[in-house]
């Protein structure tokens, strides 16, 4: 089943603009379940066409209506696009799709994190690789804990460039808090910041820095990692779900 022309060129746009839009445009038509709408309503239409070239002469009716259909189902597409945009089939009936994911509270009776890159603010921008690699470490370290669900490197390295509101971003990767942070560089000396956010409101629950010279790379990853996986683990603990649903 192929994709409309519309969708095809909104996701063609996203994808010029920005991988990371394509992603987020993708992800929203998919949780909002129009790529299914638009497969049944291919099938609909296939079966009413099919009835139509049967049917309509056979029944003595006037050549403009299957002319007529095929206009009503033209018509019909976008308006059965934006309801599917709008509207959500639950089991408690016809529901507005409010942005946010339904099944994020309450998905997990553990916490849950997800680790984004850190932002490089050195003024050269030439860090992105350690920014990388210490998200990356963080990450292998908190998953070493089995009171967290750590969402996978694959679907947190999307929103690398750090924009966005946190909130969306947690609603989207369907966690609870986020581990975000910075790195900047003077001279041979490094700042590496890091803060967790709860995604219900935004607000930061917990913040550190470190001061590092820059010798062995590798070395300050793997301190800072293990330095922030452990106040993680002390600050998101099973006496904290509550307040972090």
């Amino acid at each position: 089943m192929t994709l409309s022309p519309i969708i095809k060129a909104g996701l063609a746009f996203a994808l010029a603009v920005s991988p990371r839009a394509y992603a987020l445009l993708h992800g929203e038509l998919k949780r909002r379940n129009v790529y299914p709408v638009i497969a049944a309503y291919a099938i609909v239409v296939w079966i009413l066409l099919q009835i139509g070239e049967v049917a309509f002469e056979p029944l003595g009716l006037p050549g403009w209506a299957m002319t007529g259909l095929v206009i009503t189902i033209i018509v019909g597409f976008p308006v059965v696009l934006v309801l599917s945009w709008i509207f959500d089939l639950t089991p408690s009936g016809l529901q507005r799709d409010t942005g946010q994911r339904v099944n994020v509270r309450g998905r997990y009776d553990r916490p849950s994190i997800a680790v984004l890159p850190f932002v490089d603010m050195s003024p050269h921008r030439d860090q992105g690789y350690f920014c990388e690699g210490v998200a990356e470490e963080i990450l292998n370290a908190l998953t070493k804990f089995q009171q967290l669900h750590v969402v996978a490197r694959s679907s947190s390295f999307q929103y690398k460039d750090g924009a966005g509101d946190i909130r969306q971003i947690g609603s989207e990767l369907g966690v609870r808090t986020i581990l975000e942070g910075s790195v900047r560089k003077s001279d041979n000396r490094l700042r590496i910041t890091a803060q967790l956010v709860k995604v219900s409101d935004g607000f930061h629950l917990w913040s550190k820095s470190f001061d590092e010279e820059l010798k062995d790379v590798f070395e300050i990853q793997d301190k800072v990692a293990t330095s922030i996986a452990e106040s993680l683990l002390e600050t998101i603990t099973p006496k904290l779900i509550a307040y972090v649903h």
